[in-house]
């Protein structure tokens, strides 16, 4: 039992644009946070990467600044947690040097031929009943079986193979490790012992001495080594939890352990979810262990930066602007794109620009219908943001059809909630009250109440934590008349979908060009 008066959490978020460290107070409020923004690679079609070193890199400069910023004393410090970007498969020889520097990421799609061999190889529905998912180019087993074929002596080599934040947990302790939200996305996980299964690791072809222990997110799984707490501005023999997944997480953080509560996490990539007790399957629907409970988070997620990369590649003058003001370039689009109609005047984008998840046309590309003279820049970044909407919507749909249950409300979190028009659309398409929180990052959140579970916070009572920890700041409630009107641009949206759909399957398109008739 730990004294809880005046504790503090250091919480470190290793995503796929940026990695942000917070210092958390037990109340759930932010006391200092630092991020630190790096680049997608994408060296080949269909290819997505980072170097790790990049991620240790960015986990040091932002945590030595939040810890200067939130002005603590090391001391308060109880305990640490990291999650991060999930499935992308780092491998480490025993001695803990990383293998290869350009990983599969969860967005990287090279692993195509493998997934194609799988099916192949195995019945798809008992494929899915037994690992809660349809086959996709996004969990970690086939990113492992592609190095195994691809580059076998670094396999041969490999000790362990760590995700992202196990990465960055071995940094931190030296301990190679796990959680169930991370190996339940992998294609290796016994879902109904929680544990790695032999059969799959079988059928994929994996020796299962190259995967780490399994733990609870909440569990601690060691210390951080002395040198690197120096290095860190942090006092050394600090526990460090497991962690999870950085939506799963999030959903924690949001408060998703209820089946009547949506979560909607507008990050890189965005997502909606939905928290079960019973492991509910469907071909367009994933599944992953929640890092709370005997529960699962039924979901799908979309697209993966389209926001910054249209920051990046159309908005240099908005950059200017932005700076004269001292304010960020997004809010200068938001305003922008606020003074475009609903529906963006006709214009539709499809956001999958790396391919789709939803109903699993991974060949699909992104692309813009009904561009026209009367089109600026502010249509485009809004017909984003709603294509975006379009498809969670979906997704929220499938959801409520399988589970029966109607989400109530649908709690925002992540980057996006700071955009009043992300909001104000995402309510309008869902036809749904959103609920905006205090701290509105969600991932960070939910570590520091993972710490506290782990450290026996308020008796290990996880109502109680979340009681105390999360505050609802705002709702947003839909407009019945913008419901309606999207409603109609929605309907239009899947319909055009499915002719994309088609164009795309009937050509082959699958790496970028082509192929000829």
């Amino acid at each position: 039992m730990v004294d809880d008066k005046g504790s503090c959490f250091l919480t470190i978020d290793v995503g796929t644009e940026g990695t942000k460290s917070a210092i958390i107070d037990e109340f759930g409020y932010v006391l200092g946070m630092s991020y630190y923004e790096y680049k997608l690679e994408v060296p080949s079609p269909l290819w997505a990467t980072q170097d790790p070193r990049v991620w240790w890199h960015a986990v040091k400069e932002t945590v030595r600044e939040a810890v200067i910023s939130s002005k603590v004393d090391p001391d308060r410090i109880a305990a640490i947690g990291v999650c991060g970007q999930m499935h992308g498969p780092v491998p480490l020889s025993r001695e803990g040097e990383i293998l290869y520097y350009q990983p599969p990421l969860w967005c990287d799609k090279r692993n195509i031929q493998q997934c194609l061999w799988l099916k192949n190889k195995i019945d798809e529905r008992e494929f899915l009943r037994i690992t809660g998912n349809p086959i996709t180019t996004a969990w970690t087993g086939l990113k492992i079986r592609w190095i195994k074929d691809n580059l076998p002596h670094v396999y041969e080599k490999t000790y362990k193979f760590l995700t992202p934040k196990d990465t960055i947990i071995y940094m931190l302790t030296g301990e190679f490790a796990t959680d169930l939200s991370e190996a339940s996305g992998s294609y290796l996980f016994d879902c109904e012992r929680l544990e790695w299964s032999p059969t799959l690791a079988e059928i994929l072809g994996i020796d299962l001495e190259r995967m780490p222990k399994i733990f609870s997110s909440y569990d601690i799984v060691g210390e951080i080594k002395k040198d690197v707490a120096r290095e860190l501005y942090l006092k050394g023999g600090v526990p460090i939890i497991a962690g999870g997944g950085d939506f799963p997480c999030a959903v924690l953080g949001a408060g998703g352990i209820f089946d009547h509560l949506a979560i909607d996490i507008a990050g890189t990539s965005s997502l909606v979810a939905v928290s079960t007790e019973e492991l509910k399957t469907d071909e367009r629907l994933l599944n992953l262990h929640h890092v709370v409970g005997r529960r699962w988070i039924l979901f799908n997620e979309i697209e993966a930066g389209l926001l910054k990369w249209f920051k990046e590649s159309f908005a240099e003058s908005e950059k200017v602007v932005a700076t004269m003001l001292h304010r960020t370039t997004y809010q200068v689009l938001d305003e922008e794109a606020s003074m475009v109609p609903i529906g963006s005047d006709g214009l539709i984008v499809f956001p999958h620009f790396i391919g789709e998840r939803v109903l699993g046309r991974y060949n699909i590309k992104g692309g813009m219908i009904g561009l026209s003279l009367i089109h600026t820049r502010a249509h485009i970044y809004r017909a984003l943001m709603e294509s975006t909407a379009y498809e969670l919507r979906r997704v929220l749909e499938l959801i409520e059809g399988l589970t029966s249950v109607s989400a109530r409300a649908v709690r925002l979190v992540g980057g996006g909630a700071v955009s009043p028009l992300l909001v104000s659309i995402r309510a309008n398409v869902y036809g749904k009250r959103i609920e905006l929180l205090k701290n509105y990052q969600g991932g960070l959140n939910g570590l520091a109440i993972l710490c506290m579970l782990g450290l026996k916070f308020d008796g290990g009572s996880l109502s109680k934590i979340l009681e105390r920890v999360i505050h609802v700041a705002n709702i947003i409630e839909p407009t019945k008349d913008h419901h309606e009107k999207y409603t109609a641009y929605y309907a239009s949206y899947k319909k055009i979908y499915d002719l994309m759909g088609h164009f795309y399957e009937n050509r082959g398109y699958n790496t970028g060009v082509l192929e000829s008739d």
